[in-house]
């Protein structure tokens, strides 16, 4: 644990202005996503995660989150439990194991000037598909879309020594977390109905499901 500098101003990142500083620290979060996924994890000795395989790493993520939905779900929700046999019938195969963060995002790193200077809320980190993290960072609630097009920050990331990331894994990947985030918002909902607390945002989460869903329907390949 360390101090280190920087703010994590959302709403700034995502404003029009100023745009240019925007683009850089965008891009150099793509750098630092590179970075994270070159790590050496065995050295780290970050094997107590749970180590996946290349063919299995989709798998394991798509089986935890579906444990979790039958878990903190108030009701059937034939749609979302479609979604998942979707997804357990189309898991890609990475092209490698790395060490994904998990909630890679905007807000969730330091950044001063132009250069991000530390990732934060490592809480859902685990050995996995790096491609996972690319899909996650360009969700809708916070992409930053507006100074730097998903394909931009894909190819910067892979020119910093990014694994390669194949258009149909970033697919599988950008509907998994749509589904992801349907399960993390039913979760907040069920934590104030359960009575575990009275913040009206968790019941509010409720909200996101449907448009996590339409996204989810409106990527489905034909």
């Amino acid at each position: 644990m360390e101090r280190v500098s920087g703010v994590t101003d959302f709403l700034a990142l995502r404003a029009p202005e100023p745009a240019d500083r925007n683009r850089e620290v965008v891009l150099d979060f793509a750098v630092a996503a590179a970075e994270l996924h070159r790590m050496d994890w065995q050295k780290a000795a970050l094997g107590f995660l749970g180590v996946p395989t290349v063919q299995s790493a989709a798998a394991e993520q798509v089986t935890f989150w579906e444990a979790q939905f039958l878990e903190q779900r108030m009701e059937p929700h034939p749609v979302i439990a479609g979604a998942f046999n979707w997804l357990k019938r189309n898991q890609p195969v990475a092209e490698q194991v790395a060490l994904v963060h998990g909630d890679l995002r905007l807000g969730n790193f330091l950044f001063e000037r132009e250069r991000v200077t530390a990732l934060l809320d490592w809480e859902m980190a685990h050995l996995g598909d790096p491609v996972e993290d690319i899909a996650w960072a360009y969700r809708a609630l916070w992409t930053p879309e507006a100074h730097v097009t998903i394909d931009d920050f894909v190819a910067h990331y892979e020119q910093a020594g990014g694994p390669p990331v194949k258009p149909e894994n970033l697919r599988f990947w950008r509907l998994f977390g749509e589904i992801k985030h349907v399960v993390i918002s039913l979760t907040a909902a069920r934590s104030f109905d359960d009575r575990r607390t009275n913040n009206l945002r968790m019941a509010d989460r409720m909200t996101l499901v449907a448009p996590c869903l339409k996204q989810f329907l409106d990527w489905l390949p034909a």
